[in-house]
C-alpha cells in the first residue's frame, strides 16, 4: 500500500502539504498547527512528545484515534502500552523517525473480544517542537472498523506480530528502505514516494 497516495490519507498529506516550513527545510512547527485547520483531523489524531529513549508521551490521543486502536493513550508513555518484547525495536523505529527526520507508514492487525481481526492503519510524521529539535510526533489514523463500545485493548498487546506492514516515508531528508509487507521485511524501491 502507498500510505502517500492512499485516498484515505490524501486529506491528511494536503494539510500536511499546507503547514508552513519556517525553522526547518521540510518539517512544520507545533506552532504551525492551527486548531482551526487541524479540527477535521483532531479525531482520528494523535500528538506526542518525544522525551528521549522509550519516552514518547502522548499529550492528546482523540476520540476517534482511540476507537479505532482500542487504547486510550492519552496522558500516558506510548511505551508502557507495549509489549516487552516489542520496546526495542519500536525504539529503534522512533529514532530513525526523529533523527532522521522522516515519517512511517503503520499497518498493525488487531483483534477484538469476539475474535474479529481488523487493520489498524497510521501515518506518523514529526514536526518541530519548542526546542527547535524534532521532538513532537503526529500521529493521523484510519481503520475499517472501530472496537465496539466493550473494554479497551489489554496493555501490552501491541507484539511484533501484531504488525503487519510498515514503511519510512521521505519527508525531503531521504527515509530507510527497510519495510516490512505482510509480516515479511521487505525494501523498497525510493522514487516519488513523497507526499
Amino acid at each position: 500500500m502507498d500510505a502517500n497516495k492512499d485516498k484515505r490519507f490524501g486529506a491528511f498529506w494536503d494539510l500536511w502539504n499546507r503547514l508552513p516550513r519556517r525553522d526547518h527545510a521540510f518539517l512544520p512547527c507545533r506552532q504551525d498547527l492551527s486548531s482551526a485547520e487541524m479540527a477535521p483531523f483532531l479525531p482520528r489524531m494523535g500528538i506526542a512528545e518525544w522525551h528521549g529513549t522509550m519516552n514518547l508521551f502522548m499529550t492528546f490521543f482523540g476520540s476517534e484515534i482511540e476507537k479505532m486502536s482500542g487504547a486510550n493513550l492519552h496522558q500516558r508513555n506510548f511505551y508502557d502500552f507495549l509489549d516487552p518484547n516489542l520496546r526495542d525495536p519500536m525504539k529503534r523505529f522512533h529514532n530513525v523517525i526523529f533523527n532522521t527526520p522522516c515519517g512511517a507508514y503503520v499497518g498493525e492487525v488487531l483483534t477484538v473480544d469476539n475474535g474479529q481481526n481488523y487493520l489498524f492503519e497510521n501515518i506518523q510524521v514529526p514536526v518541530i517542537g519548542k526546542s527547535g529539535q524534532p521532538d513532537v510526533l503526529l500521529i493521523y489514523a484510519h481503520a475499517r472498523t472501530t472496537i465496539p463500545h466493550g473494554p479497551l485493548r489489554k496493555q501490552a498487546s501491541s507484539t511484533a506480530s501484531t504488525i503487519r506492514d510498515f514503511h519510512y516515508i521521505d519527508l525531503g531528508g531521504g527515509a530507510p528502505d527497510f519495510a516490512m509487507e505482510n509480516h515479511k521485511p521487505t525494501r523498497i524501491v525510493r522514487g516519488e514516494d513523497r507526499p
